[in-house]
């Protein structure tokens, strides 16, 4: 499947930020809200995908998330979705960690808190301590393309070897066993 931002209504000129799960209602916090509304002026929009039927009810009490993102649905294809995205944004959160391995597959970056199943998929580039660094390294990649760029080719090649499984179960493991939070 190919997809389009026409085709999704998400808008052309904005750095999507994609933040996908299906307990997106218990993972959007107010605090995650609060930091992704601190990117907003620097031209991004945010495109969440999965399971979140308090979308509409969240965007009736905030005027600048109603502006700023798009709900698209839980998507069958979320390769075709990571493709017209240019972030991957992990919320907080324990469990998930593969939408972050199909988005870098994908040579989408990604960022997340050092905590849980994700930071160990992702591998500690992608990883900061705060939702306050989050949002300072969104907007990183939104103005630095060489940092983009640089961050990109990170991804794919942790995809690679990611992929290695062996190896990547080895790595998963013994990164859970190391972390404190995990599901």
């Amino acid at each position: 499947i190919k997809l389009s931002r026409e085709e999704l209504s998400l808008p052309k000129d904005k750095f999507l930020l994609a933040v996908i799960g299906i307990r997106l209602d218990s993972e959007v916090t107010e605090a995650f809200l609060d930091m992704l509304a601190q990117t907003y002026a620097s031209g991004t929009h945010v495109v969440f995908a999965g399971e979140f039927e308090t979308y509409d009810q969240l965007c009736n009490q905030n005027e600048g998330l109603k502006l700023h993102s798009s709900f698209v649905g839980y998507q069958k294809d979320i390769l075709a979705l990571m493709e017209v995205c240019d972030l991957y944004v992990n919320p907080p959160r324990i469990g998930g960690g593969f939408s972050v391995v199909e988005a870098f597959c994908k040579g989408m970056p990604g960022i997340t808190l050092n905590y849980g199943d994700v930071a160990a998929s992702a591998g500690l580039d992608f990883c900061v301590d705060s939702l306050d660094e989050m949002g300072e390294a969104i907007k990183r990649y939104k103005e630095d393309s060489e940092f983009y760029h640089m961050m990109a080719e990170k991804a794919l090649k942790r995809s690679k070897e990611l992929f290695d499984s062996k190896g990547a179960m080895e790595y998963i493991l013994n990164e859970m066993e190391q972390r404190e939070l995990w599901f």
